[in-house]
Order: structure tokens, then sequence, then C-alpha cells
């Protein structure tokens, strides 16, 4: 009886050696899944941020545009009525150029 008591802990030994190792598993796989996922999302966060800086450089572009297009006209000596219609600029942005 003593060999089975002996051999009873050793199989209980495994099986608990055998549950957290299939444990260990399971966390490595999800860990896997999860990092996965962080580089798809950071991959799509970096397009974003890429995508942002290109239009908000466009839009600085077409409001240096449209600034030097006020001051043109500013210049040529148009009224800031007319330039607000013209360009849609504030009138105290008009009236600092």
């Amino acid at each position: 009886f003593a060999e089975d008591e002996y051999l009873q802990a050793l199989i209980d030994r495994d099986n608990k050696i055998s549950f957290f190792k299939e444990q260990l598993d399971n966390t490595k796989e999800q860990l896997d899944n999860t990092k996965e996922q962080l580089d798809n999302t950071k991959e799509q966060l970096d397009i974003e941020i890429e995508l942002r800086r290109r239009s908000y450089k466009a839009l600085d572009e077409k409001d240096k545009i449209i600034v030097d297009l006020a001051k043109t006209l500013k210049n040529s000596g148009m009224t800031i009525f007319e330039i607000q219609q013209k360009t849609g600029l504030s009138i105290e942005i008009i009236e600092k150029l």
C-alpha cells in the first residue's frame, strides 16, 4: 500500500505539472495574440498619424496661400470686407496684414 500511495503522489504531481504547463501554454498563446493585436493597432495608428500630419501640412500650405492672397489684395487697394468675402479670413486677421 505504501507503493500505491507513493505512485498516487507521483501521479498527482504529474497531473499538477501537466495542468500548469497547459495553463502556461494558454497564457503564452494569449500573450502572442495580444501582441499581434497591439502590433496591428500600432500600425493603424501610425498610418492615421501620418495621414493627419499630411492633412495638417496641406491645411497650413493652403492657409499660407490664402494669407498671401489676402496681402496681395489688400496691397492692391481692395477693401477689408471684399477680402473677407473672397478669402474667408476674419476681419481681425486681414487688418493685421
